[in-house]
């Protein structure tokens, strides 16, 4: 057939060609160049379909590419190329020499100071650079094959110059006289990081080139071979350069060089580039490579018709121990009834105890259980523990035969006949009768194996026990400390006694899985102290999927433990694979049924990272899912979900708020009804109609005992009072609900969400008295029962607002800025809002207004909220000598929409501005009687610093209103008790700007009245506290 060759940069045709039907593409490349003479040579062409098409492999064919006689291929030309070896062994062989050259020849580099001693740290670092360049040498010329025989000859230069000039960088301070060495310790253990990465990346070469049959260029997948150090293929696609930026941090640690890192930090981001794109040819190529290796293994678990995954509910050596003890203990009970003596109280006690523990916990080594029987918390009687270990040393000792006779049915039963034996409708009876169900089928090749098993368990812990005494001293010190301790909360799982070397034959059984998981829950949900740390929760978490690789509750789990680090793709991660293994888990159901409870913590997932697209699309699939399933239960709590990311009104809640006949659904309707009554207060609704709706909800908790709900119930009510301005009263159902924890004997909500929420509401309400150090003692609690996300944010955001006060207060402006920043990253209006205050409190009127105008424009501010900035809104328009218009504007429109959402005491806190505005402008009648009918209102739930406010501007009001120097001479005199209570109050609050702005209120007013002594006295007082509490001038007589 013939073929057009063209130029794919201006379609200028080479000429045509004949050539066979079957060749391909790089054999046609050479016979180009020897049939069309102008053609480049055929290292430099790279022939495509189209002029910017992509370019064909060499192993395509012509017939393959369904190529006819005449049609068109195109060239385009690239350049000089030059042989990867060549250019590898110039890159390589360049840092050597110049290294070696700084190294051998200082004096040529650094002149006399080179006569200065070398250190040991510089001739290891010389060392271990000529190693790795020498190896890299070696494996250029005798290890690597490679897929493509050039490159383009620039490619030279840039490697060399970046590989040479690096090297001159690294050894240059490497090998100065003035270079200081690391500690001994640093230096070698460096060393046997570098040498370890070094062997590991050889390995891999290797592996890489057994892949490669020799004179080829097949691509194969890659995978670890017989060398461990290969498993790194199991994590990632490119392990090689794993192993390669491991050694250069280790030369970099090694040295302790900026240089050495920079050039570790440089090779890193490269190789990382290049890894990259290797794994996404690896996907494309071939169709069975998983997004992540790691997989292989997994993926093979996964697989049900694998003959390796047996029964989870296998019996295993642990479980057969289990049943010998009961057994022995039915025997000694019984001996010691026949003998007329009875049993110890205690002795029964403690082995119920163990049979509880060894029933829930995962299964044990041999050595792990005889610790636990000696030990003083469960000790058992010695000839219980005697005829134990006789019958454990006859299985393993007698042979088959004894498991035999012991697995019998007719023993079972007579475990669970006898009188004195156990109730085979307690739990251990089930426990028995199912594991002797188990053993009753098993053939006998299994019966064998378990033999097997239980000699190889029997026969580790002996020599455990004999060769361990450390260990058995540290466990038995560590049971010590748990018996002490018993006055104390004990945790839900002891997983100190569960070896962490545990026998391959012992696993987690499906009902301890299941157990294990709903209490972790349970826990994280409702008291995270006592659920286990995130790593040791997760350590336990892989035991379970490696001996239940199809748990789904497991992986639930673990999205809760990466929920609670905020970790959004460990939690999704975990998520997804437990929807993976969902369908395995449910077969036999309805279908469907049960993905839409995925899809809603999906959309959970989502809402708390504030991906609310993402959120919102997930619970749309899980309200179709629920429909088509009729999940009414489900289809509530989406609707739910939906309603808080979606809606702006209080309406659409109404079509989630089940039926209160309902039993299945009272928690939803509990939650629904709080719900709407937070939503009605930030919207304003009237107070009398959300306290009634939450007595409703208050009814159904009490019905149905749900103390969780109560405690919502009580925190919410305490928010309720706090936002209409009754702080005394919040506090009180603040304290109501704690001391309510104390009496609660059922259910574990000693440290839920709401405790969280009244502890930092308590926090914040004791700083704005002036208890600072109750508030940081407070503040500190809720820290260390609440550590982390969720519940943290709470008392987050009071030690923001407590610090921002404490801040402005003192006028440290920076610090103020600071905790701001922190609070807008919790909370973003709240966070705009208080740096508008830290604004007008530092007199910049013009950025707190250009803040609140933004703020202002917001549709999320709730009416707290929108009163509060039309507050700071005419502050920004009130200055130390002039007042506008505007102002009053402002205000009167936040009393107005603080009136009509009940807002008592901001509507107070606005009479007391707008008194102060009047008295600006020369209305001290209408001022006055704006403070009497706020007053009462502040005094009663008002905050020190608000009382000493409104003290300071009463008396101003009252003064101001004399008709007559005499009068206002009398009002003054009679009212400087108040003043001296408002000096008080603003001493412990540290506002010194405030204690001299009375101050010179006093003198000034005294010197218009032409009383000297006085003014005298107290420009006096304001003298000496100045100079002990220096304040910036622009500071004083502040508006705010």
């Amino acid at each position: 057939m013939e073929i057009e060759i063209l130029n794919a940069k201006n379609s200028k045709s080479y000429g045509k060609c004949r050539v066979p039907k079957d060749i391909v593409i790089g054999d046609l490349r050479a016979l180009i160049y020897q049939k069309l003479k102008s053609a480049p040579v055929a290292d430099r062409q790279s022939l495509r379909l189209e002029p910017r098409g992509k370019a064909l492999k060499d192993t395509d064919s012509l017939q393959a590419l369904k190529l006819i006689d005449g049609d068109k291929l195109y060239i385009k030309d690239l350049g000089p190329q030059i042989g990867w070896k060549t250019v590898f062994l110039a890159e390589y062989a360049g840092p050597l020499v110049v290294y070696l050259l700084f190294y051998t020849r200082p004096e040529l580099m650094y002149g006399n100071a080179a006569d200065t001693k070398i250190s040991l740290t510089a001739h290891i670092a010389a060392i271990c650079y000529t190693v790795h360049y020498v190896k890299r040498l070696l494996e250029t010329i005798f290890v690597h094959r490679f897929s493509h025989a050039t490159m383009p000859l620039r490619n030279l230069f840039k490697n060399c110059s970046y590989y040479w000039g690096f090297t001159a960088y690294v050894s240059y301070h490497v090998n100065h006289p003035l270079f200081t060495a690391p500690s001994p310790l640093q230096v070698w253990t460096a060393l046997g990081a570098f040498a370890f990465c070094e062997f590991g990346n050889f390995s891999v070469h290797i592996a890489l080139r057994n892949l490669r049959p020799p004179g080829t260029k097949v691509r194969k997948i890659p995978k670890p071979d017989s060398n461990p150090l290969t498993n790194l293929f199991n994590l990632v696609s490119c392990p090689n350069y794993t192993y390669e930026i491991g050694a250069w941090i280790s030369f970099s640690i090694m040295t302790s060089c900026l240089p050495a890192l920079m050039f570790a930090l440089a090779g890193a981001f490269q190789m990382t580039v290049w890894a990259l794109a290797k794994h996404r040819n690896y996907r494309k190529e071939f169709k069975d490579y998983p997004r992540n290796p790691m997989h292989f293994e997994e993926l093979e678990a996964l697989n049900p018709r694998n003959p390796s995954v047996g029964l989870i509910d296998a019996p295993t050596p642990h479980k057969v121990a289990v049943l010998v003890l009961v057994d022995q203990y039915i025997r000694a009970k019984k001996a010691a009834a026949d003998a007329g003596l009875e049993y110890p109280a205690h002795l029964r006690r403690n082995f119920c105890m163990l049979l509880l523990k060894l029933i829930q916990y995962p299964d044990m080594t041999f050595s792990d259980l005889y610790q636990l029987l000696c030990s003083s918390k469960y000790k058992i009687d010695d000839y219980h523990l005697e005829c134990f270990e006789k019958v454990i040393g006859n299985v393993f000792s007698m042979g088959l035969e004894t498991l035999f006779d012991f697995c019998e049915m007719q023993n079972i039963e007579k475990m669970l006949a006898e009188q004195v034996g156990v109730s085979q409708f307690s739990i251990v009876g089930l426990y028995i009768r199912r594991v002797g169900v188990v053993l009753e089928r098993l053939s006998f090749p299994e019966m064998v194996a378990l033999h097997k098993n239980i000699c190889l368990y029997y026969e580790k812990g002996l020599r455990s026990l004999t060769t361990s005494s450390r260990k058995h001293n540290r466990l038995e010190s560590l049971l010590i400390d748990e018996s002490d301790n018993d006055t104390t909360e004990e945790p839900v799982l002891d997983t100190e006694t569960v070896h962490m070397d545990r026998n391959q034959h012992c696993k987690w059984s499906a009902k301890q899985v299941e157990l294990f998981v709903n209490q972790q829950c349970n826990l994280l949900e409702n008291n995270e102290l006592r659920a286990l740390t995130p790593i040791e929760m997760q350590s336990k978490l892989n035991e379970i999927i490696r001996d239940n690789p199809l748990s789904a509750q497991a992986y639930f789990l673990g999205y809760m433990n990466q929920l609670r680090l905020r970790d959004v793709f460990g939690a999704l991660n975990a998520l997804h694979r437990a929807f993976d293994r969902s369908p395995m888990q449910i077969m036999g159901q309805s279908e469907q049924k049960g993905f839409q409870y995925f899809s809603v913590n999906l959309a959970v997932l989502h809402a708390s990272f504030e991906h609310r697209r993402e959120a919102l699309n997930a619970l749309k699939e899980c309200i179709m899912l629920a429909q088509e399933c009729g999940d009414k239960r489900c289809l509530d709590l989406a609707n739910s979900w939906y309603c808080l990311l979606k809606s702006k009104h209080i309406d659409p809640f109404e079509k989630c708020i089940p039926d209160v006949e309902d039993i299945g659904m009272i928690q939803s309707l509990s939650l629904a009804i709080q719900f709407v009554v937070m939503f009605g207060a930030q919207c304003g609704y009237l107070p009398l109609d959300l306290f009634q709706m939450l007595l409703k909800s208050d009814e159904v908790n009490s019905k149905n005992s749900r103390p969780q709900h109560v405690s919502d119930s009580l925190a919410l009510r305490s928010a309720l009072w706090c936002t209409y301005g009754r702080h005394e009263m919040s506090a009180l159902y603040s304290q109501l609900l704690l001391n309510l924890k104390k009496t609660w004997v059922f259910g574990d909500v000693s440290n839920s969400e709401s405790v969280c929420k009244v502890l930092s509401s308590l926090a914040l309400w004791f700083n704005v008295q002036g208890e600072h150090q109750l508030g940081v003692v407070l503040l500190m609690h809720a820290r260390s029962r609440f550590p982390r996300y969720p519940n943290a944010i709470n008392w987050m955001i009071s030690e923001c607002h407590v610090s921002i006060q404490q801040a402005i207060y003192r006028c440290q402006w920076q610090e103020a800025s600071k905790w701001c920043c922190q609070l807008y990253l919790l909370d973003r209006n709240d966070g705009t809002l208080q740096r508008a205050m830290v604004y007008i409190a530092k007199g910049y009127y013009n950025e707190a207004r250009h803040i609140l105008l933004e703020l202002q424009n917001s549709a999320a501010l709730d009416v707290l909220s929108q009163v509060r900035v039309l507050v700071l809104m005419a502050y920004t328009n009130m200055s130390s000598s002039i007042t506008s218009t505007q102002a009053i504007e402002h205000l009167m429109r936040a009393s107005v929409l603080s009136a009509s959402a009940y807002m008592e005491y901001e509507n107070a806190l606005i009479g007391v501005l707008l008194a102060e505005v009047m008295l600006r402008m020369g209305l001290p009648q209408k001022a006055l009687q704006s403070m009497k009918n706020s007053m009462d209102h502040i005094y009663i739930n008002g905050g020190l610093y608000d009382r000493a406010n409104t003290d300071f501007t009463f008396v101003r009001c009252l003064v101001k209103a004399g008709h007559d120097r005499n009068i206002q001479q009398q009002r003054l005199r009679k009212a400087l008790p108040i003043l001296e209570r408002a000096i008080d109050s603003y001493r412990k609050l540290e506002a010194h700007a405030k204690v001299l702005d009375i101050f010179v209120y006093i003198a000034k007013t005294f010197d218009e009245l032409g009383i000297l002594s006085e003014r005298n006295k107290y420009a006096c007082k304001f003298k000496n506290y100045y100079t002990e509490n220096p304040v910036p001038r622009e500071y004083l007589n502040a508006i705010y």
